[in-house]
C-alpha cells in the first residue's frame, strides 16, 4: 500500500528503541524524509545504520543529538523538517 509520503518530512523522536524506532522504519520505508532524535548520538548512529541496512537511503535521514525539552533542541528539530 503506498501511504504517500515521499518528499513529506516526520520528526520522530526516542527514535533510537521501541516505538520510536520502529516508526522510523516504516515512515521511511515508505519514503518519508525523517529526522531522528535521542539523546545519544551513537545510538542515532546505530539507527541510521539499521535503517540503511533495511535500504533506506541515507540522504532521507537527518540525526539530531539531545533533549525535545530543551528549546535549542526544539528548534533544530523544527528547522530541519522544514
Amino acid at each position: 500500500m503506498d501511504l504517500h509520503l515521499r518528499n513529506k518530512a516526520f520528526v520522530v523522536t526516542g527514535a533510537t528503541s521501541g516505538l520510536g524506532q520502529a516508526s522510523a522504519l516504516e515512515l521511511a520505508l515508505n519514503g518519508a524524509q525523517i529526522v531522528l532524535n535521542a539523546r545519544s548520538q551513537d545510538s542515532l548512529t546505530a539507527t541510521v545504520q539499521m535503517l540503511v541496512d533495511a535500504g533506506v537511503a541515507q540522504s532521507n535521514l537527518v540525526t539530531i543529538e539531545g533533549s525535545i525539552g530543551t528549546p535549542e533542541v526544539a528548534t533544530r528539530l523544527t528547522a530541519a523538517a522544514l
